[in-house]
């Protein structure tokens, strides 16, 4: 059970369910042939799900250290050596099994290179946990972009099948972007929650280097800019006033008050409210885009 709890399955469960409503819902009204076949994306979201688990152990048994100040319920924190060492078996081999079932798509959709997307991502979540997440803002950068990485592989594997409109172009950039935004302004916050941890282990994270408040200051201007450039894009890419009210209410307001309330926090549960509300951004900004183009007529 405690192994189990370190694949992250409510994060998991977030995953598969944003890639189903992606080529299920959204792409079905934008199309009217069949996009991937049902086998091809259930490759696809099996192996999209295994790189994300195997990369949350190995996260883990690289933070064994920090995590027994910063979270010391966790599973490692109070394993035994056996355990620790089964753990990073497991995340390897879930690593593993989805770069093999990367290739597997790869001969199916006949782009065998397609798999080595997946050894790149594999290599870069080790970097990350190993060494970068450690650093100011690189290891923020390269986690967001990763948790980005997902919407451009349906993407390429759907434009290999069918010929996509500017449209199904640029509804996935927008996913892109507002995924590595809202994830950036996340990974800073829980920055800020390891705060301690990260200290005694002499990492070099943004809150570390430029202290709390100002980060706290980093992080509003980010979400400014957030704001700014997915209401922006909502015009630009799909000329919907209503789109820019959707979002506006939906992601905007709760980003809004995520800037608001942080100008006053200091303690761990609040950060970690702060990042739940930025999960659930996610969450109603892509619920807004998947089901806009029925509404909308886009």
């Amino acid at each position: 059970m405690g192994l189990f709890k370190l694949m992250r399955p409510l994060n998991l469960a977030f995953l598969g369910i944003s890639l189903l409503l992606v080529h299920y819902f959204l792409m079905a009204a934008l199309a009217n042939d069949s996009l991937l076949s049902t086998t091809d994306f259930l490759i696809f979201l099996t192996s999209s799900l295994l790189m994300a688990a195997g990369g949350y152990v190995i996260n883990d048994y690289f933070d064994i250290e920090t995590d027994k100040i910063n979270k010391p319920k966790r599973f490692l924190t109070n394993a035994t050596f056996a355990q620790v060492k089964n753990a990073y078996k497991t995340g390897v081999f879930l690593l593993f099994i989805s770069i093999l079932l990367g290739f597997t798509l790869g001969y199916s959709v006949k782009n065998f290179g397609f798999g080595f997307f997946y050894v790149f991502a594999a290599l870069a979540l080790i970097i990350y946990s190993q060494k970068l997440k450690r650093q100011m803002l690189s290891g923020n950068i390269l986690v967001s972009l990763l948790t980005a990485f997902p919407y451009l592989l349906l993407f390429m594997l759907i434009e290999q099948q069918v010929q996509v409109s500017l449209l199904v172009y640029n509804i996935f950039l927008f996913l892109m972007i507002m995924s590595f935004l809202l994830n950036m302004i996340r990974e800073i916050i829980k920055d800020l929650e390891d705060m301690n941890g990260d200290y005694a282990a002499d990492h070099a994270t943004l809150p570390l280097q430029i202290g709390r408040k100002r980060t706290h200051f980093f992080i509003q201007t980010l979400i400014g800019i957030t704001i700014i450039v997915l209401e922006g894009l909502s015009l630009f890419f799909f000329h919907s006033y209503w789109l820019i009210l959707f979002f506006g209410l939906g992601v905007g307001l709760p980003l809004i008050y995520t800037a608001y309330e942080i100008r006053k926090v200091s303690f761990y549960n609040d950060y970690k409210k702060l990042s739940r509300i930025l999960k659930l951004c996610m969450m109603i900004g892509l619920l807004i885009l998947t089901f806009s183009p029925s509404i909308l007529k886009l």
